[in-house]
């Protein structure tokens, strides 16, 4: 056979492959859905936030890893932001598969699906960007300390959210001593105050009352009457015991309890009660009775919780976009969807995302 003939031949069958392999790929997305808009992300004031969301969108959808779903899907885009500043922006690209695993249809139209679809639980699997959103609801919400779970990209990940930040800046800062002590001095006084309160409600039965209750017992039930009358003697001279010993001895150790509260506080200077507060016990802290002396200043590695930074994201920026939290959970492993999910987070384009930043 000719020498071209061959280069045609092997060309053919080069692009016969291609066409064959090409729907395979991108077949089980069958199409996107219309855009969803939620809360007010269409004001104008949330134009800089929408834009950036629409960005991305185009990099999530340029990732053929996510196009190819284990099964057929139809893709919707969610995009949302305020109502209240500083509230953030979100983006959630979604995949529906046609019925939910209980059997209700989700496809509806040409491409479009269900209004509940969410509602239901119908995805087979997501991506979510944030942008400059609460980390207390990220990354607070369930602990004081956020796990680191990995990085992704060179970028780290902490409760399993990809953090992106320019210059890798995290957007929390250590408790200082002085926070978790004043916490702990509040927790201690509030106590206080429960407990005179409880106190004053701890009265003794009222003797009338018991004679009168006495008397009418007595006319029907003699045996029974006697027996109510030696129960509340012991009532009376149990509750006269508590309230002559064991009541102050309680009310004492809560007072001493908060003096030592306001000594110890006062035992450190100005500038260790800005540092980082660390637990210093042998065992870790649950946050159930500490023993007060085992709070002290230390490192931020050492750290016993965290609060949002409130200079970062700045507040004086709100439309910038300073911060971008990336998650793409694992639904289920049925039909392969964990790999699914897992392949799609290891080929997302993390770096176009990140020139999003400002």
């Amino acid at each position: 056979m000719p020498a071209n003939r061959t280069r045609s031949a092997s060309l053919l069958l080069l692009l016969l492959t291609l066409l064959a392999f090409t729907p395979t790929i991108l077949a089980q997305t069958q199409c996107w859905a219309p855009r969803e808009d939620q809360d007010t992300v269409t004001n104008p004031k949330w134009a800089p936030q929408l834009r950036a969301m629409l960005e991305a969108e185009k990099t999530i959808r340029a990732t053929p890893e996510f196009l190819n779903t284990p099964e057929p899907v139809r893709m919707r885009t969610t995009v949302a932001a305020g109502p209240y500043d500083p509230a953030g922006a979100r983006l959630l690209i979604r995949a529906y598969p046609e019925k939910s695993t209980v059997g209700i249809q989700i496809w509806t139209g040409k491409c479009e699906v269900i209004p509940q679809a969410e509602r239901v639980a119908a995805s087979i699997g997501q991506v979510d960007v944030f942008f400059n959103y609460p980390v207390t609801d990220t990354f607070l919400a369930d602990g004081e300390v956020p796990k680191k779970t990995g990085e992704v990209a060179g970028y780290p990940e902490y409760n399993h959210w990809i953090v992106i930040t320019k210059n890798g800046r995290l957007p929390w800062i250590p408790q200082t001593l002085a926070e978790r002590l004043d916490r702990e001095g509040q927790r201690r006084q509030k106590k206080l105050e429960e407990w005179r309160k409880d106190q004053a409600s701890m009265k003794a039965p009222d003797e009338t009352v018991i004679r009168q209750t006495y008397d009418m017992l007595k006319k029907s039930d003699a045996a029974g009457a006697e027996s109510y009358l030696a129960s509340m003697k012991d009532l009376v001279v149990q509750m006269k015991h508590q309230r002559d010993v064991e009541f102050p001895a309680t009310t004492a150790s809560l007072e001493k309890s908060v003096a030592d509260y306001k000594q110890y506080r006062a035992s450190f200077s100005a500038e260790d009660l800005q540092r980082p507060a660390v637990w210093a016990g042998v065992s870790a802290y649950t946050g159930a009775e500490p023993d007060l002396f085992n709070f002290k200043p230390g490192s931020t590695d050492k750290a016993m919780g965290f609060k949002p930074d409130p200079a970062f994201p700045d507040p004086k920026f709100p439309t910038r976009i300073q911060l971008i939290t990336v998650m793409i959970p694992t639904v289920d492993t049925r039909k392969g969807r964990d790999v699914w999910s897992k392949q799609t987070k290891a080929a997302m384009n993390y770096a176009a995302l990140a020139r999003l930043l400002e």
